[in-house]
């Protein structure tokens, strides 16, 4: 928790006033009291990518690059749990300091492959829902 605290220092020295959003939602958290004259509280966060990079968090950006990933090292097919689960086993703790982004990850992997697939990166589904599969082109 000491390192996370550091870490939180660390983004509000870089980002200065107009990010204390971080510093307020991380404190409530971990349960610290922190004066502060900002008057935001923890309302939307408005994270500058230094301070998503600092924090470990994952983005929405991030599935992308996992669900290849994923796919890699399975072989370049895979079903969409099995991709799932390797970005799981892959990105655990990114996704686990991620906000919002940790209860809807799942969904935002398969837009992700969507994506994917209209940048022709990933061949077209075979299969509807759990039982589709997915392979990159």
């Amino acid at each position: 928790m000491l390192d996370l605290r550091r870490a939180l220092d660390q983004v509000v020295q870089l980002c200065g006033k107009s990010d204390c959003d971080l510093l307020h939602r991380h404190d409530r958290l971990l349960g610290i009291k922190r004066s502060c004259r900002c008057r935001r509280g923890a309302g939307t966060l408005g994270l500058t990518s230094r301070c998503v990079k600092l924090c470990g968090m994952a983005t929405k950006a991030d599935l992308m690059g996992w669900a290849v990933e994923a796919l890699e090292q399975l072989g370049g097919s895979a079903g969409v749990v099995d991709v799932s689960r390797r970005v799981w086993q892959n990105h655990e703790d990114e996704l686990r300091r991620s906000g919002d982004l940790f209860y809807t990850w799942q969904y935002d992997l398969r837009w992700a492959a969507t994506k994917l697939r209209k940048e022709g990166r990933l061949q077209p589904s075979t299969g509807r829902g759990v039982r589709g599969k997915w392979a990159l082109v």
